[in-house]
């Protein structure tokens, strides 16, 4: 991701991963899809496998609850990209205030 200072927020680092949904706004309609095209597919790639490694461990932690949580309501590849935003989020927030204690 290189310096986390250029993005203003945990949300425009997922953008940059390509972890938001497609959002299709026609009048007062808004749709949300699939996750964008755009962004960077090494660092999605490897979220995406760090999340489905977390999760299938023992000592998943954090990370493992709330996927549990999200399955339940969205089934395991959608839960898994959720999951894998949430993992953007914090690792952006840690990079950008320096503090590194184990979140998981």
């Amino acid at each position: 991701m290189g310096d986390c200072k250029r993005f203003s927020s945990a949300k425009q680092a997922a953008y940059y991963a390509g972890l938001v949904p497609r959002v299709d706004i026609s009048g007062d309609t808004v749709r949300y899809g699939r996750i964008i095209n755009r962004g960077c597919h090494s660092i999605r790639r490897v979220i995406v496998q760090a999340a489905w490694s977390l999760v299938r461990c023992q000592h998943g932690g954090k990370v493992k609850e709330f996927y549990r949580k999200v399955i339940l309501k969205k089934g395991a590849k959608r839960s898994i990209i959720a999951t894998s935003r949430k993992m953007i989020e914090v690792l952006y927030v840690m990079i950008r205030t320096g503090n590194f204690r184990f979140y998981a």
